[in-house]
């Protein structure tokens, strides 16, 4: 169970997720409505940051057992630099649509009612 202060900090880093969001889209037009763009990038930027929360963990973990095995300590550097970065594009893709199909909003939810409760 995560206790109110942590649910706090990420509420709190999930609202500057979502300021930066609103501000960027506020910085891009798509299909000439300001509007639209400002709400669809500020969900997607906010989405991300949650979605990214979540999978994480699990997805960290499941590949970490993989090996790499190069005969020599260049080779061996590069492709574990290569592998953390490919690691990182499947979190952040995989993220980007557990958040922006309502993982998000869940987090959001979920710890809201953790950090806001009388208890």
């Amino acid at each position: 169970m995560i206790s109110k202060e942590e649910a706090r900090k990420k509420l709190l880093i999930g609202y500057v997720f979502a300021g930066l969001g609103l501000i960027i889209g506020s910085c891009y037009d798509i299909y000439d409505n300001p509007f639209l763009s400002l709400i669809l990038i500020g969900y997607f930027i906010w989405s991300g940051y949650w979605g990214f929360s979540i999978v994480y963990k699990p997805i960290s973990s499941f590949f970490s057992n993989m090996i790499v095995i190069e005969d020599n300590l260049y080779k061996l550097f590069i492709e574990f630099i290569l592998k953390k970065i490919i690691l990182l594009s499947i979190i952040i893709a995989i993220g980007l649509i557990v958040g922006s199909i309502g993982g998000a909003v869940y987090m959001q939810i979920t710890l809201s009612i953790i950090a806001y409760s009388k208890n």
